[in-house]
Order: structure tokens, then sequence, then C-alpha cells
């Protein structure tokens, strides 16, 4: 594959991809909560997530139902039981009361109502899926 078509399909994948969709606060960095007052959090495009690690949606709420924090985050550690077990004990010593982390995998799953659906990483358009198949078919460049 030629530098042009690189170049082409980097420029493509940066205008064209979205990722997973979250809202985003916490409490103890001044970001009031719930996030949902604020535009969700791109993990392709606000924190450049092109290869996927921001798999999840979490939420921290306590148990007298306050949210205190929410954000993208990589499912594959944060959400993993044992972490989140020990996570909410810390949380629980910080915040003095029983904690609940809640994760999901789909835009906005982290808002004001639970959303179904399969999890999502990245989201491709037509358009880019389009010239990756032309590139590869080496109609476009030859």
């Amino acid at each position: 594959m030629g530098i042009r078509a690189l170049l082409l399909a980097a420029t493509l994948l940066s205008k064209y991809t979205s990722g997973l969709k979250c809202y985003g606060c916490n409490e103890s960095e001044n970001k009031t909560c719930p996030g949902w007052d604020r535009s969700a959090v791109d993990t392709v495009e606000d924190l450049g997530d092109v290869v996927g690690f921001y798999t999840q949606c979490v939420s921290v709420v306590l148990g007298d139902g306050r949210i205190v924090r929410q954000g993208a985050y990589p499912g594959e550690t944060h959400c993993d039981p044992t972490f989140k077990d020990a996570w909410a004990q810390l949380l629980n010593a910080q915040w003095n009361q029983d904690v609940r982390i809640d994760c999901c995998g789909t835009d906005h799953c982290n808002g004001l109502s639970l959303k179904s659906g399969g999890e999502r990483v990245l989201q491709f358009s037509l358009p880019f899926l389009l010239v990756l198949v032309l590139i590869n078919s080496n109609i476009f460049f030859s």
C-alpha cells in the first residue's frame, strides 16, 4: 500500500470514527456530577483512543444515591469484580458510606437511564469503509 493510501486512510479514520460516548464528572476534582449536564466524552475524539482501550462507561454512586464520578474506563481492569471490590473499599473510606460502581458498554449508558444494546468500541462511517474497500482492492491506488 502506498504512502498516499496510508495518509488518506489515517485522515479518514480521524474524521469518520467515533468511540464510546460516556458522561464524565469527578466530584473529587471539582468537576460537578452528574455528567449528563455536559456533552458526553467521546473516547476517540476526546481521549485519542483509536485502539479501543476505553471499553466501559463507569458511574460511582454513593449509598445516598449521589453520583460522585462518571467516565470512560478500560473495562478489562476497572470493571473486573476483584478490582471493583477493592476500588469500592477505597471509595467507601473516602466518602464514609457505601459505594456502588456500575459499568456498561454502550453510548450514554451512564446517563439518566440505562440503554440496551451491545458493546461498541468504534463506529465506522460508510465513506471510511468504502475507502478501505477501494484501497484493499487496489482500485484507488495502483
